[in-house]
């Protein structure tokens, strides 16, 4: 499926596969949401910004719940997977098996349930895109999911950001358990949050690659809590391999803030500076056993 802007809405076109309008509620239980595209022209994937959700858009003040099933392969100019908008919630559940593939690769996701993958947005978000929100802010939670091989544009002078997931002002993530992996952008390639709410319980971000700072999470004036989770082979060609913490001279907003309350940071890798962790005018406050090796 696609949707093509027309020249009285501006360009705008919300939701290739699903459009959850504003103020709606919406269940979905298993199934697949795949190749779907919100581009400007059906033939060619030419994107304009307000073109979003190739998977799924959900407007605002919307409640989303999906059990399982799997949004793969859509594309658009943000939130190639989801895009959420104004003040909704959207939340996922499912299950992911880990072990030993036939090639003998160790740590490896063999099976998935409740998986966003192999999506793409043009500038932001190739999994999830979360737009800025008020004071009460979007919230996606997502409990033992799997986001993965999502991409945005990297090449030229494009800045595409969060691979995985990108987060606008005021939005609000809560990972329990599952795995953030092998998504790439050029800031975040795991997840960027921008003056938003990170929180993170037992969850793995594995694998992400930045083309600049943050292959893992880049916490951008953004508040990070990070409890007993797993932030490991991820890489940035400059600074913030695993985490980029980022805040300066900027009297508006509060300074970025980084929780820890055990887990590990292991074997990621930057260019230039901090391979585990990089912060910027950062508040950083530990609290129990973190591991940082690697």
């Amino acid at each position: 499926n696609y949707v093509t802007p027309d020249t009285t809405r501006k360009n705008i076109a919300y939701g290739a596969g699903i459009c959850v309008s504003k103020g709606s509620n919406m269940k979905i239980n298993g199934g697949t949401i795949s190749s779907n595209m919100a581009s400007s022209t059906k033939a060619n994937a030419t994107y304009a910004a307000g073109q979003e959700g190739g998977g799924i858009a959900v407007c605002e003040a919307s409640t989303v719940i999906i059990t399982g099933g799997k949004i793969d392969n859509n594309k658009a100019y943000d939130g190639g997977g989801i895009a959420i908008r104004g003040d909704s919630t959207v939340t996922m559940s499912g299950s992911i098996t880990v072990g030993t593939d036939a090639s003998g690769n160790k740590d490896m996701v063999l099976s998935s349930n409740g998986s966003i993958t192999n999506n793409f947005a043009y500038m932001e978000g190739g999994g999830v895109y979360m737009a800025n929100g008020t004071e009460k802010g979007n919230t996606f939670n997502l409990t033992n999911g799997y986001v993965a091989n999502n991409s945005v544009s990297t090449s030229g002078s494009l800045w595409g950001q969060g691979g995985g997931i990108f987060m606008g002002q005021w939005c609000v993530i809560n990972l329990s358990g599952g795995r953030i992996e092998n998504n790439q952008a050029y800031d975040g390639g795991g997840i960027l949050g921008w003056y938003a709410v990170m929180k993170i319980t037992n969850g793995e971000i594995k694998g992400n690659t930045a083309q600049r700072n943050g292959g893992g999470i880049y916490n951008d004036y953004g508040n990070l809590t990070f409890d007993n989770g797993k932030i490991y082979n991820n890489s940035a060609t400059k600074e913030g391999g695993g985490v980029f913490c980022y805040s300066m001279n900027n009297n508006n907003y509060t300074a970025a803030k980084m929780t820890v309350t055990g887990g590990s940071i292991l074997n990621n890798g930057a260019g230039t500076d901090g391979g585990g962790i990089y912060f910027e005018g950062t508040h950083s406050t530990t609290k129990g056993a973190l591991k940082i090796t690697g």
